[in-house]
């Protein structure tokens, strides 16, 4: 097998990494891809002549790959079979249970299932946070400071004059001397904007406008007059204006008085940020020399909370959640019996935890495990009752009755499954598997997790490929495909073994690996 020079050149200059703009072979950009890949075009070509030959091989042998017109024909049945069934299905989830278990019977399931009542690691903490508001609590503030700011940024406390403003824009002198004319008669503004300006109430509305909002022609005027008064018309570089003042709300000035409680907000959150990194550094010089972790709350004015026992997912022994971030439990399950952790730092800020004692994993005790052996008693109640029902279902069914009265009798509904294949998925895989192990007009019982599946085969229709020639030839194509790349494979493995024997291990499993990697593509392809 050989590639001869033209199919090196064919496939050079049909790469699509060396096209040009124009779509067209590029010598430029064949170039700089040597370039880059650090090869000249000698190495190039003689490794793509030997890629081309190791895929004519593989063609060759995946084109060798033919599977029997009686094992297509075969596997065409077995896929296309299709069965159907009357079916029942019996829920344990759908049985009521009016019943109470007696202590005796909770106790003797509580004897059975002892081995798994084991209660997890718990442990008591002892955890020191220290937040931003913390440090912004310790911010020192007089009202001298706070008169400074509010001094040095008196404009942000003061909300200039705003009115409400509708304007009439006309291209013409005569177009407004017109509109003008018909407001002094008594027409309304929206009339009038409406007829001659051809704009519409909401078309002339400027909104709340402060005054260097305005143009400057407008500006003087239009906070000069009164509410309801009508200005122009006025020139401007967007032609004719004729403006309405709407309302008119007054320049407000927030008093330091009243300014005053957001200033010590602001002011102590912007100082907490400073004065929260220098109490790590003092908190965390105290637990390095050893202090307690009371002592080092009470000397930055922070306080220490206890928890009761807890697990490694911050549950309670009642599993509750003890309201604790999983940062903080993460770090006491760390932690020998009285160990401090350092300080850490998680989203709140930061915190150190200590853990007091620990509760090494125990059998729950019947009080603590009893909620779970009453579900687990009701849970087993409602299966034995689905069981009960599954089979009298079965017995039923055996006997001929009609689906009818056996829902009747059962309270279970009837199902009609029809045409389910073997690669059916939207059914009960235990179902499927004994609807094609059964006989038409056998009854089966059968369970699907929590389902107990009550049924009888009624029809089985046989899948004939003489009468879809098509569907069976595409199938004959499918195992073909998978032959060929079987066959591949096993080239590709005794290739492999006789590499073991003539070429070093680093070698050999570089070659190994693209070998693997170029069947696989191919197969997949196929």
């Amino acid at each position: 097998i050989i590639a001869t020079d033209d199919d090196v050149y064919a496939a050079i200059v049909t790469n699509p990494a060396f096209a040009g703009y124009d779509g067209a072979f590029s010598r430029q950009q064949f170039n700089e891809y040597l370039s880059k890949t650090g090869q000249n075009e000698k190495r190039y070509v003689a490794l793509l002549r030997d890629s081309l030959r190791a895929e004519r091989v593989m063609q060759a042998v995946r084109g060798a790959g033919v599977s029997p017109k009686s094992e297509a024909e075969t596997m065409y049945r077995l896929i296309n079979e299709k069965r159907s069934a009357d079916v029942f299905t019996v829920r344990e989830d759908d049985m009521e249970i009016s019943a109470k278990p007696s202590d005796k019977e909770l106790r003797a399931l509580y004897d059975r299932e002892s081995e798994n009542l084991i209660a997890p690691e718990y442990r008591r903490l002892s955890v020191m946070n220290l937040t931003r508001e913390d440090a912004a609590r310790k911010v020192e503030v007089t009202d001298a400071i706070l008169k400074d700011i509010y001094e040095m940024n008196r404009e942000n406390f003061i909300t200039p004059e705003t009115r409400a403003v509708s304007q009439m824009l006309l291209e013409t002198q005569a177009d407004a001397d017109k509109a003008m004319q018909a407001l002094k008669k008594g027409d309304s503004f929206d009339k009038v904007a409406e007829k001659i300006a051809k704009q519409t109430k909401e078309q002339t509305s400027l909104g709340q406008v402060v005054k260097d909002g305005l143009l400057t022609e407008i500006a003087d005027p239009v906070f000069e007059a009164k509410k309801g008064a009508v200005v122009g018309p006025v020139k401007t570089a967007f032609g004719w204006q004729i403006l309405r003042v709407d309302g008119i709300t007054p320049r407000k000035e927030t008093s330091f008085k009243q300014a005053k409680a957001q200033l010590e907000k602001d002011y102590r959150t912007a100082r907490a940020y400073d004065l929260l990194d220098e109490m790590t550094v003092r908190i965390e010089d105290a637990l390095g020399e050893g202090k307690s972790l009371e002592d080092v709350a009470r000397d930055n004015g922070l306080r220490v909370q206890k928890y009761g026992f807890v697990d490694m997912g911050g549950a309670d022994e009642d599993e509750k959640s003890a309201g604790l971030d999983i940062d903080v439990v993460n770090a006491a399950f760390t932690l020998d019996e009285g160990q401090v952790s350092p300080l850490i730092d998680y989203a709140d800020g930061y915190f150190a935890v200590r853990t007091d004692e620990i509760k090494e994993p125990q059998t729950k005790s019947f009080e603590k495990a009893k909620a779970a052996m009453t579900q687990l008693w009701t849970r087993e109640a409602r299966a034995t009752k689905a069981k009960q029902i599954a089979a009298r279902t079965e017995e039923l069914m055996r006997r001929g009755v009609s689906l009818s009265k056996i829902a009747s009798q059962t309270g279970v509904k009837a199902q009609k499954i029809k045409d389910v294949t073997r690669q059916s998925a939207d059914i009960a895989p235990s179902l499927k598997a004994l609807m094609f192990l059964r006989n038409k007009g056998d009854v089966f019982n059968t369970r699907s997790a929590n389902d107990h599946i009550v049924g009888r085969l009624t029809g089985v229709t046989p899948a004939n490929p003489d009468k879809d020639v098509v569907g069976a030839f595409e199938m004959q194509q499918r195992m073909n495909a998978v032959a060929g790349a079987e066959n591949a494979r096993t080239l590709l493995n005794g290739y492999a073994a006789h590499l073991k024997t003539s070429v070093d291990a680093d070698m050999r499993a570089k070659i190994e690996e693209y070998l693997y990697e170029r069947a696989g593509r191919d197969a997949d392809e196929d």
